[in-house]
């Protein structure tokens, strides 16, 4: 089993952070890291403590803080991004929370994470609703999207039209409706199915494409 480093932003209030470990369940060999303001605040180091004395009763897993100066971007991020290619580097899988602390916090973690994820592009971010009602789940791939080419394009937008006349969008009916190449629009279609941006269903013999939310973004 992998190890992980679990990331949580703080700042305020502990309550998110606290929950984020119940639901993480941190086991021995895990390390929890704390990512705050360098700021001086009552109310910072009361959150602090508190989840410091939850960690220690819930559990022995490692405990890093990182103090970072949120009113200069660069030197935070660049502090953060340092931090997270260090956990990796030790063999640790990411485990990123960002639903407590300071807006400036969270973008300029969420911005270091960005930058580690051009070669890790699959790490999870959990986000709770500051309601407590439920959890968003993001792969920060998601944040890195690209347009898709002229090609991709006119594959997506004759699926739409396809499905919005109810007809199966077929290899065959993309490719009499594009007029692209059999072969071509073969190999991009696996590839807009492993981007996220086109679903395939079996029918029988027949294989039928369809659009992701994320395909109707573009077509």
């Amino acid at each position: 089993m992998v190890n992980r480093a679990i990331i949580l932003t703080l700042g305020f209030d502990e309550k998110f952070a606290i929950r984020a470990l119940m639901r993480a369940a941190p086991l021995k060999d895990d390390e929890i890291v704390v990512i705050i303001p360098a700021i001086k605040d009552e109310r910072c180091k009361k959150a602090m403590d508190s989840l410091k004395s939850f960690c220690d009763i819930s559990g022995g897993a490692m405990f890093d803080v990182k103090e970072v100066p949120i009113t200069e971007p660069e030197i935070a991020i660049a502090t953060i991004y340092r931090t997270f290619s260090q956990k990796l580097k030790n063999g640790k899988r990411l485990y990123l929370n960002l639903s407590g602390g300071m807006r400036a916090l969270i973008l300029e973690t969420l911005a270091a994470a960005l930058a580690v994820a051009r070669h890790i592009p699959d790490i999870k971010v959990e986000v709770e609703l500051e309601n407590f009602g439920g959890i968003a789940e993001f792969i920060l791939s998601y944040f890195m999207l690209s347009p898709p080419g002229s090609l991709d394009l006119s594959i997506l937008t004759c699926i739409k039209e396809l499905e919005a006349i109810c007809k199966h969008a077929t290899l065959d009916a993309i490719t009499s409706k594009t007029r692209i190449p059999r072969s071509t629009v073969y190999r991009r279609l696996l590839d807009l199915v492993e981007k996220g941006y086109v679903k395939l269903e079996r029918q029988g013999k027949r294989v039928v494409y369809s659009l992701t939310d994320l395909g109707r973004m573009w077509a």
